[in-house]
């Protein structure tokens, strides 16, 4: 009897002892992955994603002082793709991380979120938008931000109701997701009944965009979407004003043109040039604004939608650290399954739909740059200010000395 009761409170004492080591090794540091490109020609994106999540922890922690500690682990992601599954490897092996973000290209992101499905470690995506990373029925890969076939849901929108185009030109850089996503820009548009006049894909490394605007000026189409990153976005409107590329709207696809460094490199160039976005601090969600003035006073330039989506980010990260029972990859999953929050960019829930699986969805919106600012313009109720259109031309605005 004696031997008996030994046994049983020797098991409940094992049980007490694993169920205290599961909650005090949750209770401590929690290492998070963090892929980004922090240097290179991506190095705009990368370097406003790590700040953005360093404030995003500075706020949680203000308003909850007793949440989880999170200790981000930051990995300058290489864009070259073969170099990527060592880093996660080393992220999961070396240093122990219970769950990887990660702000990357698509072509990137690809390669790493396959590599993290391998080794059974919950990856979550916020800035790369191929669709087909989401098609794969991959587990532990889940996404924030919407997939590029979702992301001009706002421009056909104005497209349709304001602009009224017949002709679309499209200019996507090789690399950017437009490659990824094949056709499907020009066949929504195709759909809306505009027709493409050009679709064309250029090399990262383009300089001269002389020969392809010569051609899309000889069409003169309404609508040049462009699809490309800082230095390209910089070049294409540079050569465009050069040239007198006049269209009746410039729409970028997000990528360059949203970042501050564009208004900065092409000055009044830039002025009436439009984008997509997912974020813009005149949106109401709650601490938006407040992070978006955070990051102008420090670091004196514009945050956009790429800095929000990794702030966001760290908000998701946070909360499913917070509601799971231990940091088992599948209680992690199965918290990040269960997400329903709103973040500065809107509310987080991972559904599935179509061939999509544990996808978020968001809305999106049209931005247009004048006087060195972006303004929010589209959609009518959340506008800042009133929408150019069409575009006015160059005969007011001389190029500046370069």
């Amino acid at each position: 009897m004696k031997r008996k009761e030994a046994v049983i409170r020797f098991s409940a004492l094992s049980v007490c002892l694993v169920l205290f080591l599961s909650f005090s090794s949750h209770a401590g540091p929690v290492r998070v992955g963090v892929l980004v490109h922090l240097t290179g020609d991506l190095s705009e994106f990368g370097q406003m994603q790590r700040k953005s999540m360093m404030i995003a922890l500075e706020n949680i922690r203000k308003r909850e002082a007793d949440s989880i500690s999170i200790v981000p682990v930051f990995r300058d992601t290489p864009a070259d793709p073969g170099k990527v599954r060592a880093v996660v490897n080393d992220l999961v092996s070396t240093k122990g991380v219970s769950i990887i973000t990660a702000g990357m290209t698509s072509t990137t992101a690809w390669v790493a979120a396959s590599q993290a499905q391998s080794l059974g470690i919950p990856f979550l995506i916020c800035t790369a938008s191929a669709d087909k990373i989401t098609e794969q029925g991959w587990k532990y890969v889940f996404r924030l931000n919407p997939p590029f076939s979702e992301y001009g849901n706002a421009m056909l929108w104005f497209l349709s109701e304001i602009a009224r185009p017949k002709t679309v030109a499209i200019l996507r850089e090789e690399g950017f997701s437009g490659l990824l996503s094949s056709d499907n820009l020009s066949e929504r548009c195709q759909k809306s009944g505009y027709e493409i006049v050009l679709n064309y894909l250029y090399k990262k490394d383009t300089k001269d965009f002389e020969p392809v605007l010569n051609k899309i000026k000889k069409k003169n189409p309404d609508v040049i979407a462009m699809g490309a990153f800082l230095n390209s976005a910089v070049r294409l409107i540079r050569q465009c004003r050069e040239l007198r590329v006049t269209p009746r709207i410039f729409m970028g696809l997000g990528g360059g043109f949203t970042l501050p460094q564009f208004g900065e490199l092409c000055g009044n160039a830039a002025d009436f040039v439009c984008s997509i976005t997912i974020w813009h601090p005149s949106v109401p969600y709650p601490g938006g604004r407040q992070y978006y003035d955070t990051y102008l006073e420090r670091y004196h330039c514009h945050p956009d939608y790429h800095g929000a989506e990794a702030y966001a980010a760290m908000q998701v990260v946070a909360d499913v650290l917070e509601r799971t029972p231990s940091l088992d990859p599948e209680d992690i999953r199965a918290s990040l399954l269960a997400t329903d929050m709103t973040t500065i960019i809107g509310r987080v829930k991972f559904v599935s739909y179509g061939n999509k699986m544990q996808q978020n969805r968001l809305p999106t919106y049209l931005l247009q740059w004048e006087g060195g600012r972006m303004s929010l313009v589209w959609p009518p109720d959340l506008a800042s200010r009133k929408y150019v259109y069409p575009f006015p031309g160059w005969k007011r605005r001389p190029a500046e000395q370069e």
